[in-house]
Protein backbone atom coordinates (compact mmCIF):
# COMPACT_ATOMS: atom_id res chain seq x y z
CA UNK A 1 0.00 0.00 0.00
CA UNK A 2 2.67 2.44 0.82
CA UNK A 3 4.14 1.79 -2.96
CA UNK A 4 0.95 2.74 -4.56
CA UNK A 5 0.68 5.99 -2.26
CA UNK A 6 4.46 6.79 -3.00
CA UNK A 7 3.41 6.60 -7.06
CA UNK A 8 0.63 8.54 -6.60
CA UNK A 9 2.14 11.18 -4.92
CA UNK A 10 5.30 10.98 -7.30
CA UNK A 11 2.72 10.84 -10.22
CA UNK A 12 0.84 13.84 -8.95
CA UNK A 13 3.47 16.12 -8.78
CA UNK A 14 4.89 14.82 -12.55
CA UNK A 15 1.32 16.02 -13.17
CA UNK A 16 1.49 19.36 -11.60
CA UNK A 17 4.86 19.94 -13.36
CA UNK A 18 3.44 19.36 -16.93
CA UNK A 19 0.16 21.07 -16.49
CA UNK A 20 2.36 24.58 -15.35
CA UNK A 21 4.74 23.95 -18.40
CA UNK A 22 3.47 25.48 -21.68
CA UNK A 23 4.41 22.52 -23.72
CA UNK A 24 1.15 21.50 -25.28
CA UNK A 25 0.02 24.81 -26.32
CA UNK A 26 -1.53 24.20 -30.53
CA UNK A 27 -3.38 27.61 -30.62
CA UNK A 28 -1.70 30.94 -29.46
CA UNK A 29 -1.83 30.25 -25.97
CA UNK A 30 -1.97 34.21 -24.30
CA UNK A 31 1.14 35.05 -21.71
CA UNK A 32 -0.49 35.92 -18.32
CA UNK A 33 -2.37 34.81 -14.93
CA UNK A 34 -3.87 31.14 -15.41
CA UNK A 35 -6.19 29.04 -13.25
CA UNK A 36 -5.53 25.17 -13.81
CA UNK A 37 -7.69 22.70 -12.26
CA UNK A 38 -6.69 18.89 -12.25
CA UNK A 39 -8.65 16.27 -11.40
CA UNK A 40 -7.34 12.72 -10.51
CA UNK A 41 -7.90 9.40 -10.66
CA UNK A 42 -6.48 6.30 -9.87
CA UNK A 43 -8.87 3.15 -9.93
CA UNK A 44 -8.70 0.55 -7.12
CA UNK A 45 -7.37 3.60 -4.14
CA UNK A 46 -9.56 3.65 -1.44
CA UNK A 47 -9.17 7.39 -1.23
CA UNK A 48 -10.69 9.86 -3.55
CA UNK A 49 -8.69 13.41 -3.82
CA UNK A 50 -10.11 16.70 -4.38
CA UNK A 51 -9.65 18.52 -7.33
CA UNK A 52 -6.44 20.51 -7.40
CA UNK A 53 -6.45 23.86 -8.42
CA UNK A 54 -3.78 26.72 -8.53
CA UNK A 55 -2.56 29.84 -10.39
CA UNK A 56 0.46 30.24 -12.56
CA UNK A 57 1.54 33.04 -14.26
CA UNK A 58 2.73 32.50 -17.85
CA UNK A 59 5.23 34.77 -19.62
CA UNK A 60 5.87 35.40 -22.95
CA UNK A 61 8.96 33.20 -22.75
CA UNK A 62 7.28 30.65 -21.44
CA UNK A 63 4.86 30.06 -24.28
CA UNK A 64 7.60 30.56 -26.74
CA UNK A 65 9.89 27.61 -25.20
CA UNK A 66 6.75 25.16 -25.67
CA UNK A 67 8.89 21.62 -25.04
CA UNK A 68 11.35 22.55 -23.01
CA UNK A 69 10.20 21.68 -19.07
CA UNK A 70 9.05 17.94 -19.97
CA UNK A 71 12.07 16.94 -22.71
CA UNK A 72 14.20 18.02 -19.53
CA UNK A 73 12.73 15.89 -16.81
CA UNK A 74 15.54 13.54 -15.79
CA UNK A 75 14.75 9.95 -16.86
CA UNK A 76 12.04 11.22 -19.08
CA UNK A 77 11.82 11.00 -23.03
CA UNK A 78 8.99 13.01 -24.87
CA UNK A 79 7.83 10.77 -27.80
CA UNK A 80 4.86 11.11 -30.92
CA UNK A 81 4.62 14.74 -29.88
CA UNK A 82 2.09 15.75 -32.60
CA UNK A 83 -0.14 19.21 -33.35
CA UNK A 84 -3.39 18.56 -34.94
CA UNK A 85 -5.31 22.29 -35.21
CA UNK A 86 -5.60 23.35 -31.88
CA UNK A 87 -4.87 20.11 -30.28
CA UNK A 88 -1.56 18.57 -29.41
CA UNK A 89 -1.05 14.73 -28.26
CA UNK A 90 2.33 13.17 -27.08
CA UNK A 91 3.49 10.27 -25.01
CA UNK A 92 6.15 10.34 -22.51
CA UNK A 93 8.43 7.63 -20.76
CA UNK A 94 9.61 8.09 -18.03
CA UNK A 95 12.23 5.14 -16.30
CA UNK A 96 12.67 5.10 -12.63
CA UNK A 97 13.94 3.01 -9.36
CA UNK A 98 10.81 1.43 -9.33
CA UNK A 99 10.81 0.39 -13.12
CA UNK A 100 9.10 2.53 -16.24
CA UNK A 101 5.77 4.40 -16.53
CA UNK A 102 4.05 5.97 -19.90
CA UNK A 103 2.04 8.29 -19.97
CA UNK A 104 -0.05 9.47 -22.98
CA UNK A 105 -2.04 13.27 -23.22
CA UNK A 106 -3.80 15.11 -25.41
CA UNK A 107 -4.59 18.63 -24.91
CA UNK A 108 -7.37 21.28 -26.44
CA UNK A 109 -6.52 24.95 -26.67
CA UNK A 110 -8.35 27.91 -27.53
CA UNK A 111 -5.72 30.55 -26.55
CA UNK A 112 -7.83 31.70 -23.35
CA UNK A 113 -8.45 28.08 -22.31
CA UNK A 114 -6.91 24.59 -22.46
CA UNK A 115 -8.95 21.12 -21.62
CA UNK A 116 -7.00 17.89 -21.75
CA UNK A 117 -6.40 14.36 -20.05
CA UNK A 118 -3.15 12.48 -19.34
CA UNK A 119 -3.21 8.82 -18.72
CA UNK A 120 -0.35 7.29 -16.70
CA UNK A 121 0.73 3.52 -16.65
CA UNK A 122 2.71 2.75 -14.08
CA UNK A 123 4.58 -0.24 -13.48
CA UNK A 124 2.45 -3.46 -11.96
CA UNK A 125 -0.50 -2.59 -13.96
CA UNK A 126 -1.55 0.59 -11.75
CA UNK A 127 -3.47 3.29 -14.01
CA UNK A 128 -3.62 7.27 -13.18
CA UNK A 129 -5.89 9.75 -14.95
CA UNK A 130 -5.60 13.55 -14.70
CA UNK A 131 -8.41 15.70 -16.44
CA UNK A 132 -6.87 18.91 -16.43
CA UNK A 133 -8.62 22.89 -16.97
CA UNK A 134 -7.30 26.26 -17.49
CA UNK A 135 -8.91 29.30 -18.13
CA UNK A 136 -6.63 32.73 -18.35
CA UNK A 137 -7.88 34.97 -15.11
CA UNK A 138 -6.02 38.14 -16.89
CA UNK A 139 -2.61 39.63 -16.85
CA UNK A 140 0.02 38.78 -14.18
CA UNK A 141 0.81 41.30 -11.36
Amino acid sequence: MKKIFFFFFFFAALFAALVSSPFAWAAPMQPGKWLITTKMEMPGMPVSIPPQTHTYCYSKEDIQNKKSVPSARKGCDMKNYRVNGDTVSWEMVCKGKGGTSTTTGEMTSTGTSYKGTMTTLMPGGRKMVAKINGKRLGDCK
